[in-house]
């Protein structure tokens, strides 16, 4: 049986080692430094720590195409990438995607403990474990997935969303936008605001003129 046949039987695939161990290496340090120094592309919702449409987790978006291509045996386009980084207690809600996560592939960057998502096919639940460097492939508007809470202290995954090139979700490519672009998160974009503000404000007052309100 071939992967692709697997796929489309099972709607999952695991691929170990998808990302090689260089690439891997090279994310914990992107993202342990970027963690460290409090980059404002990440952001915090009500499930953990995260940064969407993070220029390297991007970049890793790209570059991982053809390959998940062609493992699937489908014609696929980018939508987005998402990076979750989870600290213990944290959990991922049970749910399935929206239109843009047609083909989902999460790769486990860093993670001591032992933490495995969980998938429903066919009325049955599979805990799927992940090494770093493998990537769980799934179609993500038909799998219910979810992962109970963790127990370990921290957790970071990187999630690639595509869809199909001829399929109904087509117009999700790129998210729904018209080709590729950075989209910083509202951390980021809040950031950059307030530094604009701020050189404005010393303009101003460098040429004798009153404060912005």
């Amino acid at each position: 049986m071939t992967l692709a046949t697997e796929f489309a039987q099972q709607k999952y695939l695991v691929v170990k080692g998808l990302a090689d161990p260089y690439l891997i290496n090279f994310l914990e340090s992107y993202y342990r430094v970027a963690l460290a120094k409090g980059i404002d592309h990440f952001r915090r919702d009500g499930t953990s720590l995260n940064g969407y449409g993070e220029a390297c987790a991007d970049s890793v978006m790209y570059a991982m195409r053809q390959r998940i291509a062609q493992v699937t045996g489908l014609d696929l386009l980018p939508a987005f990438s998402f990076v979750r980084h989870y600290k213990r207690g944290e959990k991922l809600r049970r749910h399935i995607d929206r239109g843009a996560n047609e083909i989902n592939c999460t790769i486990k960057i860093f993670g001591a403990t032992p933490w495995p998502l969980g998938v429903e096919v066919n009325g049955q639940q599979v805990l799927i474990e992940q090494d770093c460097g493998d990537g769980l492939i799934y179609k993500g508007l038909e799998i219910p997935h979810w992962r109970d809470v963790y127990a370990g202290e921290e957790h970071l995954q990187l999630i690639l969303a595509y869809v199909q090139k001829d399929g109904s979700q087509a117009a999700w490519a790129f998210d729904g936008n018209a080709g590729p672009a950075y989209r910083p998160s509202a951390a980021h974009r809040g950031l950059k605001s307030r530094l604009m503000y701020l050189g404005a404000q010393l303009k101003r007052k460098l040429t004798g003129q009153p404060p912005l309100d």
